[in-house]
Order: structure tokens, then C-alpha cells, then sequence
């Protein structure tokens, strides 16, 4: 595919500027990284302004020898508004926007973020949610117990002759591990 046909295939955007902006319009090709932009009181105008800098953007190519980039596709998300209509409970949308107060941020940008970050873990294979995250956080807990316990009876051992987890039947309660540790460590050690 040519430099010309590639510029053929790109997406053309034309767009109003704003008075503040001296008013008239504006055409680009978003995939040049705005290199090249035709201004011009209308849109016609604009876009006559683009092609005369795209003429010399063609043969700058040639005499280097440089590709343009292939043309973009549309993601398959473009024909998506980005709108969506949730429903929630009285409860949920207090507690939502007490949260975002806390944040800082709009309870639309807190709903945002907490989706990107649900969508992104579900996409890549990781846990989210309360049940999932609760699975995970126990099996941690009961790796992190057994260690522990490990290292009580290698530590018990050297003070007694049997093993720490003889002195309590706290020690095989994670709940009561997670709660308060210092309880367990109590009853080993004083």
C-alpha cells in the first residue's frame, strides 16, 4: 500500500474551532499526530488548507523513503455511546456517594474507576469481588497460619518440649487468628 493510499484509508476529521480560538474550522487526520492541519473559514476551506500540506508531507516521504503507519482500524468498542443506565439501591447510591465525597472525585469518575478496575482484574484472570476476593484472602490466611504455626513449633521447641501448638487450641481457629493475634501469641508465649 502506497503513502497516498494508506492517507486515503486514514480517518479525516473536521471540526469547529471556537471563537476563542479565532472561530472558522479545523481538518486532521488523527493517526498524523496533527503534523499536518488545515484551517479555513469553513469546512471546505479546511480541508482544501489540509490537502496542500499533504501534498508536501507526500513528497517529504518519497525523498526519505519513510512509510506512513498502516491505517487504523475502528476499535470494536466504537460504536459504544460510553452511556449506560444503572439502576441501584437507595442504600448502595448513599454509600457510593459518600464514598466519592471521601475521594475527592464525582460519583460518576468513582463508578468509572471501580468498573475499569473490575473489568480490567476479570480480563486478566484475577479474582474481584467480595466472594472472590474473600476465596483468595483465606487461602492467604491459612498459607500465612500454617507458616506461622511452623515457626512457633520450630521457636516452642526451643523452650519446651512440645510444640507450640500443644499449648492452645486457639492456634487452629484462622478467625481467631486474623482478629487478634496477640491473644494467640498470649497464650504461647506468657
Amino acid at each position: 500500500m502506497t503513502n497516498r493510499e494508506k492517507l486515503a484509508a486514514y480517518k479525516l476529521e473536521i471540526v469547529p474551532l471556537s471563537q476563542e480560538d479565532g472561530g472558522g474550522y479545523q481538518a486532521f487526520y488523527p493517526q498524523l499526530a496533527r503534523t499536518t492541519v488545515g484551517y479555513g473559514d469553513n469546512a471546505l476551506e479546511a480541508l482544501e488548507d489540509l490537502n496542500s500540506g499533504l501534498e508536501s508531507l507526500l513528497e517529504s516521504l518519497a525523498e526519505t523513503g519513510d512509510e506512513l503507519a498502516m491505517p487504523t482500524k475502528n476499535p470494536d468498542w466504537a460504536e459504544h455511546s460510553g452511556r449506560v443506565t444503572l439502576r441501584i439501591s437507595k442504600s448502595l447510591h448513599y454509600r457510593m456517594n459518600r464514598l466519592a465525597e471521601d475521594e475527592g472525585i464525582s460519583l460518576n469518575s468513582l463508578i468509572n474507576d471501580m468498573l475499569q478496575s473490575g473489568a480490567t482484574a476479570l480480563e486478566a484472570g484475577l479474582p474481584f469481588g467480595a466472594r472472590n476476593t474473600a476465596t483468595a484472602s483465606n487461602k492467604d490466611v491459612t498459607n500465612q497460619l500454617s507458616a506461622m504455626r511452623f515457626e512457633m513449633d520450630r521457636m516452642a521447641l526451643s523452650f519446651s518440649s512440645q510444640p507450640a501448638s500443644m499449648f492452645t487450641n486457639e492456634l487452629n481457629d484462622p478467625v481467631r487468628w486474623v482478629q487478634d493475634s496477640s491473644y494467640v501469641f498470649e497464650k504461647v508465649f506468657v
